[in-house]
């Protein structure tokens, strides 16, 4: 007999780009918190649900900091476009559909790619 799949609860993306990464997800409506110890940043986090999203200063970044995937779920993409794009957001390609979903994929300043998804 197999255990449940655990439970996603924290995603942490190491930047080169802290306050860039920061700014663009802010813009897609993220509020975040920063940790601060000693007068040291030591992370932001953007908390939904049981989910974190974590975003750590590096000075470098090596093989195991990329090809970080993203997927949010979102309310309706239509409207949510028309904002990002006002916000001066870029997409790699056009929204797309599935049977289930509609689609958008963007890149984030630090080439992480991030996919919007919304139940059609």
């Amino acid at each position: 007999m197999f255990a449940l799949p655990p439970k996603m609860n924290t995603l942490t993306i190491n930047s080169t780009n802290c306050n860039q990464l920061i700014e663009f997800y802010s813009k897609l409506g993220m509020l975040f918190t920063t940790e601060v110890k000693e007068g040291i940043v030591r992370y932001h986090t953007y908390v939904y649900k049981n989910l974190t999203l974590e975003i750590n200063e590096v000075s470098h970044h090596d093989a195991s900091t990329r090809n970080v995937s993203l997927q949010f779920f979102i309310n309706g993409i239509d409207g949510y476009i028309d904002r990002l794009k006002e916000k001066g957001i870029k997409f790699t390609k056009d929204s797309w559909k599935t049977e289930t979903h509609q689609h958008i994929q963007l890149i984030d300043p630090d080439g992480n790619l991030v996919e919007l998804i919304a139940k059609t």
